[in-house]
């Protein structure tokens, strides 16, 4: 299966090629390591969206040599997130769906973080993971999850709006914390949570993370409806309030 897998949640979009769990071509920053796992493709730094996204995928199916019609199924993060990033990733992946007949499949953006950070920690069964994403006006988006056999991850799904003070009270000893809202708290984190925090790495959704979770639904055939899947975006813009 041919899989293309879209990260436009965060501030710089990425994207990835896959051809079942092999990994073909992926994007990212500029400053980046390399990966010798495939090849990498500099963007210019700064660069939203809406400027990068189309010409990232253009980059990567000619460096493959595919074509958008051999694509099978499209992955990408769902939300929560950039209100502009997910509205522009999700009209992309709907009409390249659209021409390609490609299957859809939305990943939920902290639900992503969460199993890359199992998966990159090799956490024990039973381990919780508190994952928080900057949603701005001194909030966060937060889920929370426990591992369960396999490192499938149990509970959660849920996504909470919560003012950044209450859930700094609320953070429980023994948590995994993890996700790109912890960038900007630093020395707010209490003491109790040293040693808890995640690797930086773990923090985003990888457009490989949102590749292994499409194969997985895909096997099972749940895949979302092209005409009525939305971005999650938990809560109204600054606009519509």
């Amino acid at each position: 299966m041919r899989i293309l897998a879209i990260e436009s949640a965060g501030r710089q979009a990425q994207v990835g090629l896959y051809e079942n769990a092999d990994r073909i071509a992926e994007s990212c920053l500029q400053d980046a390591a390399p990966d010798p796992g495939g090849r990498r493709i500099p963007n210019g730094p700064g660069e939203s969206s809406s400027r990068q996204l189309i010409p990232q995928i253009q980059s990567l199916l000619s460096e493959a040599n595919w074509t958008i019609g051999e694509i099978e199924l499209i992955c990408l993060a769902i939300g929560p997130g950039s209100f502009t990033g997910l509205r522009i990733g999700l009209v992309t992946a709907k009409t390249l769906c659209y021409a390609s007949g490609a299957h859809l499949i939305a990943v939920p953006t902290l639900q992503a973080i969460a199993r890359q950070t199992c998966g990159q920690m090799q956490l024990d069964t039973g381990s919780r993971i508190n994952v928080v994403v900057n949603a701005h006006r001194q909030q966060l988006f937060c889920s929370r999850y426990t591992v369960g056999r396999e490192n499938l991850l149990e509970g959660g799904g849920e996504v909470a709006v919560v003012d950044t003070d209450l859930w700094l009270r609320e953070v429980e000893p023994g948590e995994i914390l993890t996700g790109s809202g912890l960038r900007r708290l630093g020395a707010r984190l209490p003491e109790r949570t040293s040693g808890s925090l995640a690797p930086e790495a773990c923090w985003s959704p990888t457009p490989a993370m949102l590749a292994e979770v499409g194969r997985e639904r895909a096997a099972e055939g749940k895949f979302d409806d092209l005409w009525t899947v939305q971005p999650q975006y938990c809560r109204p813009s600054y606009a519509e309030i």
